[in-house]
């Protein structure tokens, strides 16, 4: 923000609070200046109130900063005829200059931030949690299927999961980083994980291809599951004995990495699998799933 933008601001959001039927109140001399003939009374409350609103979209500081500047700028042509010139353009242009620098900086600051939050999430291995479902720790997906175990299959869903799938390997992209997806057919799937030990998971992470990568002709991102629950067990061949850890969405748009608290309770057990069952996705006819983690602490 420069001196220019701060004089518009000035002149599109400020002066109409203050004088929404007095135009004449606002006179540009060469800076944004106030002239006080017909000027309501209450200037000082008006803006006082400007700077509360100030001061809960920026910290103290730099709304100090902000207030003072406008003050300058709408004050300094009234305050020159009526003082003297008791503040030089010099030290006027100085305090200006601190502002434009703080506003500044304090960008400066919010691009590194989000820059920063973007490489951690590029390199969630490294600087998240633990990933207990990770293939180079020894987790494993031991299946992926179209269909979600305790629902009614139609015949060619049967026929399809019963073929052994020749992309075995392709589905342990799963739990690492492969950079393509595994895709099944429908909007509603299961996934099953053997996990590297025992643990009590505590959260999971989903991961799906950044929607801003996408080209803008295609919109891969209607391929990723939407609503889906969470399944622990010791033994995936019995249902009846899983627990529920609990019903989730996964919204794209807001963000392509996204970590979930699992439920929790006192009588819940470690578990060795979990199952992830995908109940919709975004309105594709695949379903395409990237990477899949799963935290928590180990029972040893």
């Amino acid at each position: 923000m420069d001196l220019f933008c701060l004089d518009l601001v000035c002149q599109q959001m400020i002066f109409p609070q203050l004088f929404p039927s007095k135009h004449t109140c606002f006179q540009k001399s060469g800076r944004s200046g106030l002239s006080t003939d017909g000027c309501s009374k209450d200037i000082f409350q008006k803006m006082a109130s400007i700077y509360s609103n100030l001061h809960v979209i920026f910290v103290t500081t730099l709304s100090s900063f902000i207030f003072v500047a406008l003050c300058r700028i709408m004050f300094q042509p009234w305050a020159r005829e009526n003082s003297g010139q008791k503040y030089s353009s010099a030290e006027i242009d100085s305090k200006e200059l601190a502002v434009v620098t703080s506003l500044q900086n304090t960008r400066e600051v919010a691009l590194l931030s989000e820059r920063l939050a973007m490489l951690e999430k590029l390199n969630f291995d490294q600087f998240g949690p633990t990933d207990y479902a990770a293939h180079r720790f020894g987790g494993e997906v031991i299946s992926v299927s179209s269909h979600i175990p305790g629902t009614n299959d139609t015949l060619m869903q049967k026929f399809q999961n019963m073929l052994p799938s020749f992309s075995d390997n392709q589905k342990q992209c799963i739990v690492q980083n492969c950079g393509t997806c595994y895709a099944i057919l429908g909007s509603k799937g299961s996934v099953v994980i053997r996990l590297m030990s025992s643990i009590w998971p505590h959260s999971i992470t989903v991961e799906h291809f950044p929607q801003h990568a996408y080209p803008q002709s295609r919109k891969g991102t209607y391929s990723a599951m939407n609503e889906f629950e969470v399944w622990g067990s010791n033994d995936p061949s019995d249902p009846k004995t899983d627990t529920w850890y609990g019903h989730f969405w996964f919204e794209y748009e807001r963000d392509f990495l996204q970590t979930f608290p699992l439920r929790q309770h006192s009588a819940m057990q470690s578990v060795r699998y979990v199952r992830v069952n995908i109940l919709s996705n975004h309105g594709q006819d695949y379903t395409c799933i990237y990477r899949i983690r799963i935290h928590g602490t180990p029972e040893n």
